[in-house]
C-alpha cells in the first residue's frame, strides 16, 4: 500500500523523459489514493489513513528553474506565513516578483505554484482572509526537500493545509536509480563538448552466467555497482592471479 503517490512518478521517469524527447522541463499530472498507517484519524472526515491526493511533479534542471509564464502572476499579492512569525500569526501580503528578489520563495517553479494556487482557491469562493501560505523553517524541512510551503485555509477546525509545495531536489531519483541501478538523469547541452574519463567494470555476462549460475545475478550486480577504488583493488587482484572475494 502506498504511502503517496509521487513515487509512481519517479520510478516512471525515463518513461516520461523519453515521451518528451529527453528535454527538460516538463511535468506529470496525477491523481490517487494514499494509504498511512503513522495518521491518528480525528476531525470527522479531514485526518483519514486512507485519502485521495492530486499533484503535479514538474521536472526542470537544477540550474535553472526559471518559469516561462511567471509574468503572468508576478504581480498577485501573496498572504505569506513566514518563519518566525508564526506565535502570532502575522501575514505579510508580498507580491511573487517581490518575494522572489527578498529571496522569501528560492525559485520561481515554486513562486508560479502558489500564485496558481491562490487564485484556484479564491475562485472556489474561498475569501482572501482565510488563505495563507505557511513557510516550513530549516529544520522542519522534509528530508528530501530544500524549501517547502504549505498553503492552508481557515475553516471551523482552524488552519488546514490544503496543499503543499517542495522542492525535492534530484533526492527521489537519486535514490531509485542508486538502488536499480537504471540512470534517471536527463542530459544538459553543453556550449563545448567535454571528455571525461569513468573508471567502470564491465564483466562478461556470459562466462559468469555458465561458471555461477543461480549466483551470477547477484556477482553481476556487485561488479558493476564498484566504485573506482573497488575496481581499482579488482584490477590488482586480476594481475596478481588471485580470486576476488564477493
Amino acid at each position: 500500500l502506498r504511502p503517496e503517490t509521487s513515487q509512481g512518478v519517479f520510478v516512471n521517469f525515463k518513461k516520461f523523459l523519453d515521451f518528451h524527447c529527453g528535454k527538460i522541463p516538463f511535468a506529470v499530472a496525477q491523481i490517487g489514493n494514499n494509504l498511512r498507517n503513522d495518521l491518528s484519524p480525528r476531525s470527522g472526515i479531514l485526518r483519514l489513513r486512507e485519502f485521495r491526493i492530486a499533484e503535479i511533479e514538474h521536472f526542470v534542471d537544477p540550474l535553472d528553474k526559471q518559469h516561462p509564464k511567471l509574468h503572468l502572476v508576478s504581480q498577485i499579492i501573496l498572504p505569506l506565513l513566514l518563519v518566525g512569525n508564526e506565535s502570532e500569526n502575522k501575514i505579510v501580503q508580498e507580491t511573487v516578483s517581490s518575494a522572489l528578489e527578498k529571496g522569501i520563495i528560492k525559485n520561481q517553479i515554486i513562486a508560479y505554484y502558489l500564485a496558481r494556487t491562490y487564485i484556484f482557491l479564491k475562485l472556489c469562493g474561498i475569501p482572501e482572509s482565510a488563505i495563507r501560505f505557511r513557510q516550513h523553517s530549516q529544520d522542519k524541512l522534509p528530508h528530501y526537500a530544500s524549501e517547502c510551503w504549505d498553503g492552508e485555509v481557515e475553516c471551523s477546525y482552524g488552519w488546514l493545509a490544503m496543499s503543499g509545495f517542495t522542492d525535492r531536489t534530484c533526492y527521489d531519483l537519486k535514490r531509485h536509480s542508486n538502488i536499480t541501478h537504471v540512470e534517471l538523469m536527463a542530459s544538459r547541452p553543453l556550449s563545448e563538448p567535454k571528455q571525461i574519463t569513468i573508471i567502470k567494470a564491465v564483466p562478461d555476462k556470459a562466462k559468469i552466467g555458465k561458471l555461477y549460475l543461480n549466483e551470477s545475478p547477484a556477482i553481476l550486480l556487485k561488479i558493476e555497482s564498484m566504485d573506482e577504488n573497488e575496481i581499482k583493488v579488482l584490477e590488482q587482484y586480476k594481475l596478481e592471479k588471485k580470486a576476488f572475494p564477493i
